[in-house]
């Protein structure tokens, strides 16, 4: 099964998977491209790959990731997992008027992404 996410606007996945070590940590792998985990789809695990930029490209594999329902629950897996959900207006609006963190809106920095628990 594979599946296409749109991510916000300057989405970077190598700077959201490597802003914090939880890629080095089983069940997770990362080979500079494409991030890998592990997940329960449909009631099975299922290996789930994902890869792109502006567009997520999301791949699972397994018993259970087949039909509509398993296709949502890998949506919403990895929207919260990556937090592509998460609104940055407020901080934009912090940051934008301190010349020391004029950076935050052209480096796109994420909140710790969510390992699936």
């Amino acid at each position: 099964m594979q599946v296409t996410l749109a991510a916000p606007r300057g989405f970077r996945l190598r700077a959201v998977v490597q802003s914090h070590g939880w890629y080095d940590l089983a069940p997770f792998g990362w080979d500079g491209t494409r991030l890998t985990t592990v997940a329960t789809l449909g009631g099975a695990a299922a290996d789930v790959t994902v890869a792109g930029g502006a567009k997520l490209t999301v791949s699972a594999h397994g018993d259970g990731a087949e039909g509509a329902a398993a296709r949502g629950e890998l949506r919403a897996m990895v929207t919260a997992m990556l937090r592509l959900d998460e609104e940055l207006a407020p901080l934009y609006a912090l940051t934008d008027g301190d010349a020391r963190l004029a950076y935050a809106r052209n480096s796109r920095p994420t909140a710790a992404p969510r390992a699936r628990t």
